[in-house]
């Protein structure tokens, strides 16, 4: 059977959820022992491997997939996978562009 193949796609979120995650809510209530679950069955499910671009031996951090209803205000998690860093600067580029790292990268590419 051919592997999966995953398009790396920007993700803008709605600033009102900037910086809220599954993460957050379970360090805020420390309850840190479910995410490293939830980690612990990601490496389990995908390997230690970007779920997008495919890379190892590398730092994977997991990300969050959400669907958005603007209409109903409404976010529903519909996943989530590990991603390599750069990935997942992609994923957020929106947010990313304002980090002191992003601007200095943009600075490069100039």
């Amino acid at each position: 059977m051919e592997k999966q193949k995953y398009k790396l796609t920007i993700e803008l979120v709605p600033s009102t959820v900037w910086f809220s995650s599954v993460y957050r809510i379970y360090k805020r209530n420390g309850r840190l022992n479910k995410w490293n679950k939830i980690k612990k069955e990601l490496f389990e499910k995908e390997g230690k491997k970007c779920w997008i671009c495919g890379a190892e031996n590398v730092r994977l951090e997991a990300h969050e997939f959400w669907k958005y209803d603007d209409e109903k205000h409404i976010q529903r998690l519909v996943a989530i996978h590990h991603l390599c860093s750069m990935c997942h600067k992609i994923k957020h580029i929106g947010f990313w562009c304002y980090t002191e790292d992003g601007r200095r990268q943009l600075e490069k590419s100039d």
